[in-house]
């Protein structure tokens, strides 16, 4: 679990209610894996964008992309719960995050708005909306924290450099299996672990059982590429995977849950200098 579990847990959570409770509220419409194994397609129509392009995201140094959980189903209007943005540097070691959460959807962790997230090799920085007056500023040092406390698991800030989407594709198992090709692009439909899809909660911190039955689970995600080969997206259905924690069990079987990527490569250069004015998370009274 990571410092953006911090946020991450809090649309989790929200996941569960929304499913459990039949809520009719309508919302919007919803790195380091350069050198794993790939599996080689099917073969693919001629005018089909050839899985190979794939490569070229892994290799990337520096890029962005969104990341969006939402539900569709069960009396419902399509929900998001939680979008989230991501811009990278591997090479300066350097990425940010910015969440958003609706206002349904929030907590003291996560309130409606956003929240923002910086990670290095050596630092751990988060931006809150409501620490101004406690703090002086809205960027704090979660570097020395307890990370029990804060996530639940003692990683260190190197560990959250992690290109989730790239993650998820270096780990696909079988081959993967060409759908279709339209203007839009070629779509493929591979299978990897649910558990690199799955947004971290505390339902899952303090369900030994379900993490367990999740990290042996799969999923099923669909990869559309475009031929120019800048940016690709990823839509994984987790359906099963929340059923597996939902706290009756009780997920109406229309229900789908879906996290999508929209993955871009080689963006141009960005600022990667820390932020000058941090206060301690003591501030804010923990720590």
């Amino acid at each position: 679990m990571t410092l953006r579990v911090t946020a991450r847990a809090a649309a989790g959570l929200a996941v569960l209610a929304v499913l459990t409770a039949g809520c009719a509220r309508a919302g919007e419409t919803p790195s380091g894996a350069a050198d794993a194994p790939r599996p080689a397609a099917e073969t693919a129509p001629g005018d089909a964008v050839p899985w190979d392009t794939v490569d070229a995201f892994q290799a990337a140094r520096r890029g962005s992309y969104t990341e969006t959980i939402g539900i569709t189903g069960g009396g419902m209007g399509p929900m998001t719960l939680m979008e989230e943005t991501v811009r990278f540097d591997l090479e300066a070691r350097y990425m940010e995050r910015t969440v958003s959460v609706s206002d349904d959807m929030s907590t003291d962790a996560a309130p409606g708005g956003e929240l923002r997230f910086v990670y290095t090799d050596t630092a751990m920085l988060m931006w809150h909306p409501n620490t101004v007056e406690t703090c002086g500023t809205h960027w704090i040092d979660l570097t020395d924290a307890a990370s029990a406390e804060l996530t639940g698991a003692d990683l260190q800030p190197g560990d959250l450099l992690i290109v989730e989407p790239l993650e998820f594709l270096a780990a696909a198992t079988g081959e993967p299996r060409h759908l279709e090709t339209t203007s839009s692009g070629s779509t493929y439909e591979i299978t990897a672990p649910a558990d690199l899809g799955f947004p971290n909660s505390s339902a899952l911190l303090e369900n030994p059982g379900a993490q367990e039955a999740i990290m042996g689970m799969d999923a099923v995600a669909e990869v559309v590429l475009i031929e120019a080969g800048t940016s690709l997206t990823i839509s994984v259905d987790l359906t099963e995977a929340f059923r597996t924690i939902a706290p009756s069990g009780e997920v109406p079987e229309d229900v789908v849950v879906r996290t999508a990527w929209n993955v871009t490569r080689d963006i141009p250069p960005f600022a990667t200098d820390l932020p000058a004015d941090v206060a301690d998370v003591t501030c804010m009274g923990t720590g």
